[in-house]
């Protein structure tokens, strides 16, 4: 039998994402978590809890992210369909 999915469930895996998708981008525009630090006044050690999928994101963290990295909030969400199926 599948194993339900519960709502707390769906809130790992989404910060999990999230974290993945967000280092993914940071790493493709060549930034380390510290260079994120001196761009977004974001702590590099709560970007680490970000991209580990410890924490979940403040919303105004993500978007100052996205702005840095020219990308839309969507881009930081890639994939949640299959966490919410």
């Amino acid at each position: 039998m599948p194993k339900k999915i519960t709502e707390n469930t769906q809130n790992e895996e989404l910060k999990k994402l999230i974290g993945k998708n967000l280092k993914r981008w940071r790493q493709r525009h060549l930034l380390s978590q510290v260079d994120l630090e001196y761009f977004s006044g974001v702590d590099h050690s709560t970007i680490s809890r970000y991209e580990s999928g410890k924490n979940m994101i403040f919303l105004p963290h993500l978007l100052s992210f996205c702005k840095i990295l020219q990308i839309e909030p969507s881009a930081l969400l890639e994939g949640w369909e299959k966490i919410f199926q």
